[in-house]
């Protein structure tokens, strides 16, 4: 069974997931709690050797930042920290022998000033890109006297981990929601939502249609690759954590528009769920010419009579003026109507066209 102060610590969690706390607040409670202590979110890359973000209280901003840049490369604790099992709390004694801990450049320059003896702390979240380390920082050196500290931050760790799965679901919804699609697919723009590892975590119908059909973008393993070589290398660029650049990059070709957009919205979402990206990939249309209509009546296998009322949809004409245009009857229009509609697959009038716009930038697949 939880003790209170675990009950009182994990209320706070899904507080600051409804908005009646903040993540800044939740650390310096936290940080109350431990004897003479400060605490940390902390988020470690460890592909790169390089904390990417963290959340520290009651540290002021350059201390954190030289938690984050330098002092995580010379903290013995790192190391075995990375081997720990998710949600086992520990004390600084069990992963470093105390005298190596006091003989540290972390001890002796970082913590000691700050008048801290010692640690404890828990991972959260091991992926790929992101070790989450909860982290308590104490004045007291006792480890028997830290140990029920450590035993809190593990019965923490399972409900931080579920704001971490939380963050990162609801940044998707967030970002392309079925109105979004709708918007985006009356202009023939496809959308794609990847996260840091550029898996896909939405995408848009268009945005599926053209990776069926390898047009600007394909699926690549779970993952997306893009036509134009500069807007694969941005995307791997602001997919990584410690990206600074613009937040919306464009890149043009001559069949399409690529727009990449960062999604984050503050830092602490950012934290936990890591870099959002939308791709926006939107085919450049031109004016649809008579040698078209035959290219799509040969891949279609349209008749010469269907090919004429095509045309005549491309011109918006209804299917009377198209009748009357070719001296036949509106029910022989709106049959052919039905046809081309069925060789085409297309649902609509909309539809036929962006079909035909997408051949004319493209050409036919294969």
């Amino acid at each position: 069974m939880s003790s209170p102060q675990t009950e009182a610590v994990v209320d706070e969690i899904y507080a600051c997931l409804v908005g009646r706390t903040s993540w800044e607040r939740f650390v310096g409670n936290l940080a109350a709690r431990v004897p003479g202590g400060k605490a940390s979110l902390f988020c470690y890359n460890p592909s790169e050797k390089k904390g990417t973000f963290n959340l520290a209280s009651p540290m002021d901003e350059a201390d954190a930042i030289s938690f984050r840049d330098y002092y995580v490369h010379v903290n013995p604790l790192i190391p075995p920290a990375l081997e720990r099992p998710v949600d086992l709390g520990t004390v600084a004694d069990t992963l470093c022998a105390r005298d190596v801990f006091l003989r540290s450049e972390f001890y002796n320059d970082y913590l000691r000033p700050q008048g801290i003896e010692s640690a404890m702390g828990v991972t959260a979240v091991r992926d790929p890109s992101c070790f989450f380390f909860l982290i308590g920082f104490t004045g007291q050196a006792d480890g028997n006297a830290n140990e029920p500290f450590a035993r809190m931050f593990g019965e923490t760790s399972p409900h931080l981990r579920r704001a971490f799965s939380f963050y990162r679901r609801s940044v998707t919804r967030e970002a392309i929601g079925p109105i979004g699609h709708s918007i985006l697919d009356a202009f023939n723009a496809g959308a794609v939502v990847v996260d840091e590892e550029r898996m896909i975590r939405s995408a848009s119908p268009s945005a599926r249609e053209m990776m069926t059909h390898g047009v600007g973008i394909r699926s690549h393993g779970r993952g997306v690759r893009m036509a134009l070589p500069r807007a694969n290398d941005a995307l791997r660029l602001m997919c990584k954590r410690d990206y600074t650049g613009p937040k919306t990059l464009a890149f043009t070709s001559r069949t399409e528009r690529v727009t990449l957009v960062s999604i984050r919205k503050d830092p602490l979402p950012a934290y936990f769920e890591g870099p959002t990206i939308l791709i926006l990939i939107e085919p450049l249309a031109r004016e649809l010419q008579a040698s078209d209509i035959e290219d799509v009546g040969r891949l279609f296998q349209l008749s010469a009579a269907e090919q004429r009322v095509v045309l005549g949809l491309v011109e918006g004409l209804s299917a009377r003026m198209i009748a009357d245009r070719h001296g036949i009857s509106v029910e022989t229009v709106r049959t052919q109507i039905k046809h081309i509609y069925a060789k085409t697959e297309s649902s609509s009038r909309v539809d036929l066209i962006r079909t035909l716009q997408g051949l004319a930038v493209h050409g036919p697949p294969g």
